[in-house]
Formats: structure tokens, C-alpha cells, sequence
């Protein structure tokens, strides 16, 4: 870890203050804000920065002790001679000395915590301020006491004003990621945004003791939370000193609010007694926000539940459940949510419960992701007579827990022959499910399904339209069985199947949406897929209350996103992906947030942005690897090609060398990776080895399309296009943008007819669309064989045009490296005088201002630009602007 934080989020205000201390009419600035949001730490930077042939500098700081002694604080800022407070002339010679003692240089004074100053240090501010040249910069705690001066000061005088305000969850990463010296996970940064405040010195505290407790690790070289977060020991100081003061009843009660929150208004008020409320009032430790026609009730800050909860024993905790229950009930319990927190509160409480209750409340929380609350209540449930319907929530929270081994025992062990046709097949499905993704048994799981489908259809006494319906949600597990192996073509029949189903239930429909999304979007169809996703949200509407669950919805928006991305509208992939993202941090769910991560870094991928598309990648590799029993083996293998893919374009072949091994050992025998060779492709390439990168290149297209992959045989395709060989790929990615949707894919392939017929032109136009779509990469190397067919037609200002949009382009691509772009070339062919004189020009400056700012004669200015002129090919300085950057 760095030895010191960074200084983020405040360059504005360093400037503003630097400015300020600069201007003479400006005669001070006080700095406000709350305690640890970084006041000394901004004065002192700025401090620092100021130049010591421009600036004396003298400090000064307020303290309680020194508050007692009047002038204590600033007494070596006083003159040597009468010093003593009484002498009436001494604010005017102190003021007189600090400015002679420092020449020609301005006095800048700066006094920190000057509420608390004393009376007479804080009249020689005033005196400062209002009758000097001085500049005083003191900063002032909100909420505290300060003198009469001090507070003139802050509030009427001629002094500015700054608030420092906490930092943004963007500047908290930035400050993490600095201090930690390498990346750190989403989930962190907006974990410790919310518990931290935005506050720097309460960043720093609980940073600092998670790292002494090692709850704070770095794996896969992401730093990431490990385990719960705990207060203990850790508890930042001015957290445990507010609660210290409660009494004992308030502090019980503040427990049952942090269990609860957010609790009901009415609930606090049937639950706790007025004196217990008053105190926490008086502490304000309770916020209210209006929530429908009711107003909920939360502590004022993360932290306070974190500490709170952390005490409350386990008895204590029965015992706060219980009351919670009471309330609950006292006050009606007439929202549908709140019967289902009364069966959590009793069930927590070791009460007996309706098991009908405790299973509709485990199926609400196993939908919004809170596996191992809905794991405990369906338990319970079966235990109190809820039969195989618990069992199978039971099952489904295991498996979403990771404990797939579990879940399928428990689904092994439950009585199932003698069941009803609609149950057996759910215990199938779930079977089936935990096989092929949590377990990686892939040819059991297809075993399971044939078994499943045929008992179901030889059945006499079940209902056909049951077995139609159940036979839709194994055309699901098909088509997702089928696409981990590969065979993409079979997927998107097998979920068009399910889609059209008579008699499919509306939860299939949006589970088979999300498979055919991706499946149509790998066979090239991303705008055909945009539609199936489209219409998948009428249906998840549909299966509301108790609906397909959080995952399955994100896992369909984050599909969504990936059609879009591949359509070619990248920005919508991006929203839609920035709103997975968002929404996964909101639920705590890793798995979820490294999907998102996952599309987050194609998207950046697909820009161009290599550093960017890393992170993200690195991010999503740790984090779908970690989930990978839940969330299946495909998703790891294809993020860490992915970020190997990424390393490649940005020069790291060691990372992209390992990243194929990685990803092949992840997935099952037989399985087709559709990105697997990409990183050996562009590793080869930036190697030189381009003759290599073109094999790899052409015989994963292969590989691809005997799968169906066509999305990315044509991928594979312009690969080649890139690598310098359009006309081994022409003709075949002709034919597949005939067949395919895509405006990406129509695009790679005019790219390669363009550059077969060696077409300028028509390259100059390749790389306004591209552009235009934000594939900025791929539009900065259009731009760059743009340029080179150009000077080989003789065409050198027309060169130097598209040379220099390759370069603007490929400056956004975050030092990305290809044999394309270095087509690029010098963007100018001038020399060194040549060029210096013609950016001259480009400024409007005449030949004899040119001549003289160089010193040489008009002629010879002259002659310079004529040369220039004729390399480029131009005869106008108007031309010229339109070449030179």
C-alpha cells in the first residue's frame, strides 16, 4: 500500500485557492467542512505548491490548550518588541513586520482549526484580513464554537468562501485504486463510499484496519473485500465516541432499528419508548424519508448499523426479533411485504410460523438474491409440513449460493418418483441445472433431460397442457446446454422452441429469451436478438409478483446489451450495461456485478480502450470465477480471454499467453470457447508475427463456423483484414454479411473489399462509420491504410489528413497497439523547419512575423512553405490548416 493517500477530487479547488492567493484584492479564504473531509490536507497541498520566490509563508494552528493563553497560538508571529496583549499598537506591528520580513514576496497566512483560537488570535485574523495585504487561509470545523472574529470572518467579512463537500464514489476509486496501487473492485468502492461518507480521513480508517484484519485481499490482482465487513476494534473513532454516550436503553434500541431498517415510523413508535426515542432524536442518530404513505425510518449512517449490529448477541437478537414482530403486528401489518417480514422477524425468533408464509416470504428473498435468508425460511418451511415446494427453494438458494454439491444431494435425497408430473420436472430442471453449471457434469445433465422429457410425455395421467409447458422449460436447459457446448445453431432452435411454445409459462419465456439473445447474437442475428429481448420484457412483467427473480433480469438486460453491442449501437450497450453494473453494487450481488463487468469490458473492448476494457475485465474474471458454481464455467473462460484479448492490444504478452490455458482448463472436453484464440491472435501480432496471428486468425474461423459461431467466424475474419490480409477474407465475409443483421459485420466487410481494391476513398469513408458507431480502434487503423493508399497514389495531403485522424483516433484508444495503425506514419512529410514554419502559418501569422519569431529572412520563410506545399500536394495556407494538427 502507498505510504500516504492521494490528494483526489480537489484540483478545482487547489486552483481556485492558488488563484486567490495570487490576487491582491483577495484578502483571505476560509476553508469549512465536516471533521476528516480534508481542509489541512487541501491548504497544505496548496501550500506546498506555492512557489517560495512568490510566497512567505507562516503557519499557525488552534488547539484547546493554546486557547487559553491569549496570542498562544500565533505568538511567533508577533514582533520580538511588545508582544504584550495589552499594547493596542501590536495588531498594526505585527501586521507591518510579517510584510517587511518578506521583500517583494506576499504573505500568506495560514491558520488551521481556527475555531479554536482565542479571542485575541483571532482579532489579529480580523486585523489581517481587513487592514493588510496579508492573505489568511484558516480552516473551521462545521458545528463548532468559534470566536466573534472567526465567525465575521467566515460569514460577513471580505474573506471567500469554500465548503468542501465528501468525495464522489468516482474520486473514492480513484483514491483507493492509487493508495492500493493496483485495482479494486466495484462492490469495494461502493461499499466503502457508503460507509466512509465520501469522508477521506474515515476512507483511510476503515481501508487501513481492514487491511491490519486481512478482511481486505487482492486476488487475481483486483482488490476485493473478503468476507462480511466488521466494526470491532476497527470503529472509526468519532462513531464510537456518539455511541458511548447512549444509555444503555438507547442503545438497545438503536440495535433494534439497525436489525430492522428500514422500519416504519409507526413501528419505531409502538416499539420503542419515548425516552429511548428522545435520546436517539436528541443524536440525531435517526433519519425519516417518506416511502408510498408511509415514512421509514433508517440510522443516519451505514456505519452506526455495521457497529450496532456487530455487538447484539445472539439472545439479545431473539429477543429484538421478537419485539419487532409485536410492533409489526401492533401496527396491522397491511402491505404485502410486511407479512412477509413478519414471518423473517418470527422465524429469527425460533417462533412458529405458517410454513404457506414462510415459503412465499423465502421465494420473495431468493428473487431478490438474498439467498441465505431464503435459504433459512424454505428450510424451516419443509420442516413445518411445506413439502417439495420448499425443498426446491431450498435447492435453488443452495445452488446460488455455490454449494452446488449440496443442493443436488438434497435434490437427490428428495422424494420424488411418487410426485406429480409438474414437480417431478421441476426436480428435473433444477437436477439438470445444478449439473451442467454448478457441477460441470455436461453429458449427465443432457442425460437427465432426455430421462426427464420422456417420462413427462409417457405419462397417462398428466395434463397435457402441464406437459407441454414443463417440456418448454427443458427446450430452455437445452439451448443453454447447447450452447456451452458450442453448437450455437441447435441453441437458437431449441430456444425458439421454448419461445414458441403454446403453452409456455411467462417465466420460461424470459428464461429462454435470455439464452436465444446471446445465442442469436453469436450467430451474427444481434438486431433479431434485440427483439426477442425487447419483447422479453412484456413477459417478465407477466410473471409478476414472484417473477423470474433479479438474476434472471439482469442476466436479460446484460443479453440486451450485448446485441446492441454487436448491432453496432454501443451506446445503448453501454447504458444498459452501466445499469447492470449499478444495480448489482445496490443488491450486493458479486455474481451479478460480474456480469456486468463482464459486458462493461466488452463494451470498452469493442471501443478500443484497452486500459479501460482491462480493468473491467480483471474484475470480472475475479469476480465470475469466485461465483463460478453458481453461475457456470462458460462466463470465467470467456472473461479471461477476454481480458487476455485486452492485454494483448495493450502490449502485455505474458498475461495474454496465460489467458488461453486459463480459459481451456475452465470449461468442460468438447466445449467451444468463441474467443479462445483471439488473445495468441493479437499476442503474435504485436510480436511481429503476423504470418502466425493470420493462421490462428483463419483456422478459429474455422473452428467457429462449424459451430454456427458466425458472429465471430466473421470477427475472426477481419482479423486477417487487420492483420494486412483483406483478399484471403473478402469473399467470405461478403457472404457472411449477406446473412447476417449486423452493421458491424457489413462493416468488416467493406473494410476488406475496400482495402482489396486498394480504395482510398472509400477507406477515408470506412472510417467515418466505424467512427461513427465508436469503434474507435478499428476506425483509428481504417484511417491509417487510408493514409498509406493514399501517399502510394501520390496523394500526400490527402495522406496527411487521414494520417492524422488515425493518430486523434487511436489517442483515445489508451495506447492500444496494431500492425494497422502503425500505417499511420509521420502525418506530415515535412522536416523539422518545414514543419515548425507551416504550424507557424496555420496560426495566421504573415511570413514576415514567421521570419522574424525564428530569425531568419522573409525569403527564406518563403521558400519553406513553398516546399511544404509541394509535398503535400496543396497551395493555400487554407489547405494547410485542413492537413496540420
Amino acid at each position: 500500500m502507498a505510504r500516504s493517500w492521494p490528494l483526489v477530487g480537489r484540483g478545482d479547488e487547489l486552483r481556485d485557492v492558488a488563484a486567490m492567493m495570487g490576487r491582491p484584492g483577495t484578502p483571505g479564504l476560509v476553508v469549512r467542512g465536516p471533521p476528516g473531509i480534508g481542509k489541512t490536507r487541501l491548504v497544505t497541498e496548496v501550500l506546498a505548491r506555492a512557489p517560495a520566490a512568490r510566497f512567505r509563508v507562516h503557519r499557525a494552528t488552534g488547539t484547546r490548550a493554546a486557547a487559553t493563553l491569549p496570542l498562544a497560538a500565533v505568538s511567533h508571529l508577533l514582533p520580538e518588541a511588545g508582544p504584550h496583549p495589552a499594547d493596542f499598537d501590536l495588531l498594526r506591528r505585527t501586521s507591518r513586520a510579517l510584510v517587511a520580513n518578506a521583500g517583494p514576496r506576499r504573505v500568506v497566512v495560514a491558520v488551521d482549526d481556527a475555531h479554536l483560537l482565542d479571542d485575541a488570535s483571532a482579532a489579529l485574523l480580523q486585523h489581517l484580513v481587513t487592514a493588510s495585504p496579508v492573505f489568511v487561509v484558516a480552516t473551521v470545523r462545521d458545528g463548532e464554537p468559534s470566536p466573534d472574529a472567526i465567525r465575521w470572518c467566515s460569514r460577513d467579512g471580505p474573506t471567500e468562501q469554500l465548503d468542501l463537500g465528501p468525495l464522489s464514489d468516482e474520486e473514492v476509486h480513484e483514491a483507493l485504486r492509487s493508495a492500493l496501487g493496483a485495482p479494486v473492485s466495484g462492490s469495494l468502492v461502493h461499499r466503502l463510499s457508503a460507509l466512509s461518507a465520501g469522508n477521506p480521513l474515515l476512507l483511510t480508517e476503515l481501508v487501513t484496519a481492514a487491511l491490519e484484519e486481512g478482511r481486505l485481499t487482492r486476488r487475481s490482482g483486483l482488490w476485493r473485500l473478503t468476507g462480511d465487513w466488521a466494526c470491532g476494534r476497527a470503529l472509526p473513532e468519532l462513531v464510537r465516541d456518539r455511541l458511548d454516550r447512549l444509555s444503555p436503553q438507547a442503545y438497545a434500541a438503536a440495535q433494534l432499528v439497525a436489525l430492522s431498517e428500514p422500519i416504519g415510523a409507526a413501528e419505531v413508535e409502538a416499539m420503542l419508548s419515548a425516552e429511548a426515542l428522545e435520546a436517539l432524536e436528541s443524536e440525531d442518530l435517526l433519519v425519516a424519508a417518506p416511502s408510498g404513505r408511509r415514512r421509514q425510518v433508517r440510522l443516519v449512517h451505514p456505519l452506526y448499523t455495521e457497529a450496532l449490529c456487530a455487538t447484539i448477541t445472539p439472545l439479545r437478537a431473539r429477543a429484538a426479533y421478537r419485539a419487532l414482530a409485536d410492533a409489526l403486528g401492533r401496527t396491522g401489518a397491511r402491505r404485502r411485504e410486511d407479512a412477509l417480514r413478519l414471518a423473517v422477524y418470527r422465524t429469527e425468533a425460533g417462533e412458529p410460523t405458517d410454513p404457506e408464509l414462510l415459503l412465499r416470504a423465502a421465494q420473495q428473498d431468493e428473487a431478490l438474491l438474498d439467498r441465505g435468508v431464503a435459504e433459512r425460511l424454505a428450510r424451516t418451511a419443509e420442516e413445518s409440513g411445506g413439502g417439495l415446494r420448499a425443498r426446491f427453494v431450498r435447492v435453488e438458494a443452495l445452488r446460488w449460493m455455490g454449494r452446488s454439491e449440496d443442493a443436488h444431494a438434497l435434490l437427490t435425497d428428495a422424494p420424488i418418483a411418487a410426485a406429480p408430473a409438474a414437480l417431478r420436472a421441476r426436480a428435473a430442471t433444477l437436477r439438470a441445472s445444478i449439473l451442467l453449471v454448478g457441477l460441470n457434469r455436461v453429458a449427465e445433465a443432457g442425460q437427465v433431460l432426455a430421462d426427464a422429457r420422456a417420462d413427462l410425455t409417457r405419462d397417462p395421467d398428466a395434463d397435457p397442457d402441464v406437459v407441454r409447458a414443463e417440456c418448454a422449460g427443458f427446450d430452455v436447459l437445452e439451448a443453454e446446454f447447447r450452447f456451452n457446448l458450442g453448437r450455437i445453431s441447435d441453441s437458437v432452435a431449441a430456444a425458439d422452441r421454448a419461445l414458441c411454445a403454446e403453452h409456455a409459462r411467462a417465466s420460461t419465456r424470459v428464461s429462454a429469451a435470455a439464452v436465444a439473445t446471446v445465442a442469436m447474437t453469436w450467430a451474427a442475428q444481434p438486431e433479431r436478438a434485440r427483439t426477442v429481448a425487447t419483447g422479453a420484457r412484456e413477459w417478465s412483467r407477466a410473471c409478476r409478483p414472484g417473477g423470474p427473480g433479479v438474476a434472471v433480469e439482469n442476466l436479460l438486460a446484460l443479453t440486451h446489451s450485448l446485441a446492441h453491442l454487436y448491432a453496432g449501437r454501443l451506446d445503448a450497450a453501454q447504458r444498459l450495461a452501466d445499469l447492470g453494473y449499478r444495480r448489482a453494487l445496490d443488491l450486493g450481488s458479486e455474481a451479478l456485478q460480474g456480469q456486468s463487468a463482464l459486458a462493461l469490458g466488452h463494451v470498452a473492448l469493442l471501443r478500443g480502450r484497452v486500459a479501460t476494457a482491462r480493468r473491467w475485465l480483471r474484475e470480472a474474471s475475479a469476480l465470475i470465477e469466485r461465483h463460478a458454481p453458481a453461475m457456470g464455467r462458460f462466463g470465467t473462460a470467456y472473461a479471461l480471454s477476454s481480458a487476455g484479448e485486452a492485454a494483448a492490444l495493450a502490449g502485455d504478452h505474458t498475461e495474454a499467453d496465460s489467458a488461453g490455458p486459463r480459459a481451456g482448463d475452465v470449461l468442460p472436453p468438447g466445449a467451444l470457447l468463441c474467443n479462445r484464440d483471439r488473445p495468441r491472435v493479437w499476442a503474435a501480432a504485436a510480436e511481429g508475427r503476423t504470418a502466425t496471428a493470420v493462421r490462428l486468425a483463419l483456422s478459429g474461423a474455422d473452428d467457429l463456423a462449424a459451430a454456427g459461431a458466425t458472429l465471430f467466424e466473421a470477427m475472426a475474419c477481419h482479423d486477417v483484414v487487420r492483420l494486412g490480409a483483406p483478399d484471403r477474407v473478402a469473399s467470405r465475409l461478403d457472404r457472411l454479411a449477406a446473412g447476417s443483421d449486423s452493421e458491424l459485420v457489413r462493416l468488416w466487410a467493406a473494410h476488406a473489399e475496400a482495402l482489396v481494391a486498394d480504395d482510398a476513398a472509400a477507406l477515408d469513408r470506412i472510417t467515418g462509420e466505424f467512427a461513427r458507431t465508436g469503434t474507435e480502434l478499428l476506425a483509428a487503423e481504417s484511417a491509417a491504410q487510408a493514409a498509406d493508399a493514399h501517399r502510394r497514389a501520390g496523394a500526400p495531403a490527402r495522406a496527411a489528413v487521414s494520417a492524422h485522424r488515425s493518430r486523434e483516433l487511436a489517442g483515445r484508444c489508451e495506447g492500444a497497439r496494431t500492425p494497422g495503425l502503425a500505417l499511420a506514419g509521420d502525418p506530415t512529410p515535412l522536416t523539422p523547419r518545414e514543419r515548425e514554419v507551416a504550424a507557424l502559418a496555420t496560426r495566421g501569422l504573415p511570413d514576415r512575423d514567421i521570419a522574424a519569431q525564428i530569425g531568419v529572412s522573409e525569403r527564406t520563410i518563403h521558400n519553406h512553405l513553398h516546399r511544404a506545399y509541394g509535398k503535400l500536394g496543396i497551395r493555400s495556407r487554407r489547405q494547410l490548416r485542413s492537413i496540420l494538427p
